[in-house]
């Protein structure tokens, strides 16, 4: 069955909005030449959204490279405070040298206390 000329557009139009769908979802599907320039910029955009979430989440798909500044200091801030609050429970992956002076008095505190609520536990 072919499509007739009445069609035929609507099926180009619906062709063109799954693509611009599979390119919004990082799909590898995703046909960047069929874009029109609003709809790059829109990729383009929610491209950096996953990324930032990424980073955020510190997932292996996080490249770093692509955060822009104020971005990059969102990350740096949020994986300062994961740390910190790794380091406040006692946790392996805690990283002491990123610590600043007061919180690592701060842990040292949390630590003692833990120490101290071990031995009394007995």
């Amino acid at each position: 069955m072919r499509l007739s000329q009445v069609d035929l557009p609507r099926v180009r139009t619906a062709a063109k909005q799954r693509n611009l769908e599979r390119c919004l979802a990082g799909s590898a599907n995703c046909d960047p030449l069929g874009l029109s320039n609003s709809d790059q910029k829109a990729v383009k955009a929610a491209a950096q959204r996953r990324n930032l979430e990424s980073c955020l989440n510190e997932t292996s798909s996080c490249s770093p490279l692509d955060l822009s500044p104020a971005d990059l200091k969102t990350v740096e801030a949020a994986r300062h405070k994961r740390n910190l609050a790794n380091c406040l429970g006692g946790l392996s992956n805690c990283d002491p040298l990123l610590l600043s002076e007061q919180e690592a008095t701060e842990v040292a505190d949390a630590m003692h206390r833990r120490n101290v609520d071990s031995c009394i536990a007995g």
